[in-house]
C-alpha cells in the first residue's frame, strides 16, 4: 500500500523512513484541504421576525467563521419589535433586511432550518434539515413584548447546540 503512495522504484528502510515518507505525501496532498465554512440558511414565511433572531442569533456566536443568512418564503419587512428584544440581548438586526428563498439556491446550503413548520412549504429543490416550529410571536403579542423575548430566548438555545457541535459537523472542501 505505502508503495502505491511512494512510487513504486522507492526503498523503504526503517520504520522512521516509512513515517517521513507518509509525512511528505500527506503534506503534497492534503495541503489544500481546508475546512469550509458551515452555511447555514434560515427560513420563515416572512422572514421578517423568527429567521431575522436566529440570523442574528448565530453570527453573534460565530462571528465570521460560519456562513449564515435568512430566508423568508415570501419578502417582508424586518419586525420592529424583533429589533428592539434583540437589541435588548445586545444583537443590533435593524440593519437586516428581508430576503425571499427564490434570492438563494438550495445548493449553497449545508443546513436549512424552519423555524415556523413551514418545511413542507418550500419552494422545489428546497429540503429543511430541521423544523423548529416556533410560535410567532407577531400574532401571539400581547403588548409587551413578553411573547417577542420568549421566542428570542429560545431560539437563542436552539442555535447553542450547533456552535456546541461545530467540531462534528464541519464540512470540508478542496480548494484547488
Amino acid at each position: 500500500m505505502l508503495r502505491s503512495l511512494v512510487g513504486s522504484e522507492m526503498c523503504i528502510r526503517d520504520s522512521s523512513h516509512v513515517n517521513v515518507l507518509i509525512a511528505e505525501w500527506l503534506t503534497a496532498h492534503l495541503i489544500n484541504v481546508v475546512p469550509a465554512p458551515p452555511r447555514v440558511l434560515f427560513v420563515c414565511r416572512a422572514n421578517s421576525c423568527r429567521s431575522q433572531m436566529a440570523e442574528g442569533w448565530l453570527r453573534s456566536m460565530v462571528p465570521g467563521s460560519w456562513v449564515v443568512a435568512s430566508a423568508g418564503l415570501r419578502q417582508s419587512s424586518v419586525n420592529p419589535n424583533a429589533a428592539v428584544v434583540m437589541g435588548e440581548a445586545g444583537v443590533g438586526i435593524e440593519d437586516h433586511r428581508s430576503d425571499a428563498i427564490s434570492a438563494f439556491s438550495p445548493q449553497e446550503w449545508d443546513q436549512v432550518i424552519s423555524l415556523c413548520g413551514c418545511g413542507e412549504s418550500l419552494p422545489e429543490g428546497w429540503v429543511a434539515t430541521q423544523d423548529w416550529n416556533l410560535d410567532d410571536p407577531p400574532a401571539l403579542d400581547t403588548g409587551d413584548l413578553s411573547v417577542y423575548r420568549r421566542v428570542r430566548n429560545e431560539i437563542r438555545e436552539r442555535c447553542l447546540l450547533p456552535v456546541s457541535y461545530t467540531h462534528l459537523t464541519l464540512p470540508t472542501k478542496r480548494i484547488v
